[in-house]
C-alpha cells in the first residue's frame, strides 16, 4: 500500500489552480517552451470544461470568441499566443494534433 497521503482539491483550490495557469503559460511563452504553453492551455480547457467551470470565470480566462456575444473579448489566456503556441508545437513536429486549439465552450443558462 502506498504511504502517500492522497489530497482531495476542493472546488475552490481547483479554481484558484485554474487561474494561475495563464501565468504559467505567458512564462512558457516568453521562454518559448511553446509544447509546456500548448499542455498548459489544454490543461486548464479540459479541466474547466469537466468541472463545468463557472461562466465569469470561463471569460476571465479564455475570453469570449465566436457567436457567443458580438464582440469578442480577450481573456488570460491571449489568443494570439495560444495560437502561436500551437503552430509552433505543429512546426516543430511536437504534437499529434495538426489543428488549432480547442475553444472553451460557454454553459447556456
Amino acid at each position: 500500500m502506498d504511504k502517500r497521503r492522497q489530497t482531495v482539491l476542493t472546488s475552490e483550490q481547483i479554481v484558484d489552480r485554474l487561474r494561475g495557469l495563464p501565468d504559467v503559460f505567458e512564462q512558457a511563452m516568453k521562454d518559448k517552451q511553446y509544447y509546456k504553453a500548448k499542455y498548459c492551455y489544454n490543461t486548464a480547457v479540459i479541466v474547466a470544461s469537466f468541472i463545468e467551470l463557472d461562466n465569469t470565470v470561463r471569460e476571465e480566462l479564455f475570453g469570449v470568441h465566436g457567436d457567443v456575444n458580438k464582440e469578442v473579448k480577450e481573456g488570460r489566456f491571449v489568443d494570439k499566443w495560444v495560437c502561436k503556441a500551437y503552430e509552433e508545437c505543429i512546426k516543430r513536429d511536437m504534437t499529434h494534433e495538426h489543428s488549432m486549439p480547442v475553444r472553451v465552450e460557454f454553459k447556456k443558462s
